[in-house]
């Protein structure tokens, strides 16, 4: 699994101009998808809970002053909202890109995104994840190579 990258293999032939509109029509279909701005709601009320609560509760704890407490909660909250951002990308950001590049015609696992070119139809589950390979219905052309 990949923590921060563009989720796209890169010998997948696109030009950095069809990358960027693959991505930016991922953004649009996890956008679409409310389950992901719940989750991402959750996440950031926790932290900001966090954030709030935690100097007022360490200093009724142990009685220390709050001030380097506070400093110690923004960086909690700040570390804890660039870790949801990164598992957020990589587990609910991934599989729409994946779905993206399926609609334009690459062969990639639905799971992992491994790109399965050369691979015949007899195999049926992914080299890289071992999930179930899903084969696609109608192959569409590449835009990289129009007709």
């Amino acid at each position: 699994m990949r923590w921060y990258s563009s989720h796209i293999d890169p010998a997948i032939p696109l030009d950095t101009k069809a990358r960027w509109r693959l991505h930016k029509a991922a953004w649009s279909r996890w956008y679409k998808d409310p389950i992901n701005w719940v989750i991402y709601a959750i996440g950031l009320a926790i932290s900001l809970g966090i954030f709030i609560f935690l100097p007022d509760i360490i200093q009724y704890l142990t009685g220390y002053d709050s001030w380097p407490i506070l400093a110690l909660s923004l960086l909690i909250y700040a570390l804890l909202l660039v870790v949801l951002y990164l598992i957020m990308r990589a587990t609910r950001f991934a599989p729409c890109v994946y779905a993206e590049l399926r609609e334009r015609g690459f062969d990639v696992c639905v799971s992992c995104g491994y790109w399965l070119r050369d691979l015949d139809e007899g195999v049926d589950r992914c080299p890289e994840c071992g999930k179930a390979r899903v084969l696609q219905s109608e192959p569409t052309q590449h835009p990289a190579n129009p007709q």
